[in-house]
């Protein structure tokens, strides 16, 4: 991935979510049983690209509470449009980014 300053740079998003249970059939019947295999590294794809995107090289590694809090919520507002907020509860995910 490219920074702001076309620097380019390795970063890894790793998302650690759990489905509200009172509609696991739901998305089982809807997405499949590999939803989270599916559904969330292409959200993750695309966020992470848009993030990134914004920061140069140094500010990925000094302000990487500020990057982690954006990509948080893109990751949580293009899950809800796009899934909608059945399937991904916010204070259920677990974030954790790391910059290479």
């Amino acid at each position: 991935m490219c920074a702001a300053d076309l620097q380019m740079v390795n970063i890894s998003l790793r998302v650690l979510s759990k489905p509200d249970s009172s509609v696991l059939s739901q998305i089982y019947r809807s997405l499949g049983l590999d939803w989270d295999e599916r559904v969330l590294p292409s959200i993750g794809n695309e966020v992470l690209k848009a993030v990134v995107a914004q920061y140069n090289a140094e500010q990925l590694l000094t302000q990487r509470d500020r990057v982690s809090r954006a990509v948080r919520h893109c990751f949580l507002r293009s899950a809800l449009l796009s899934h909608g907020q059945v399937f991904f509860n916010a204070d259920r995910l677990r974030w954790m980014t790391r910059a290479e």
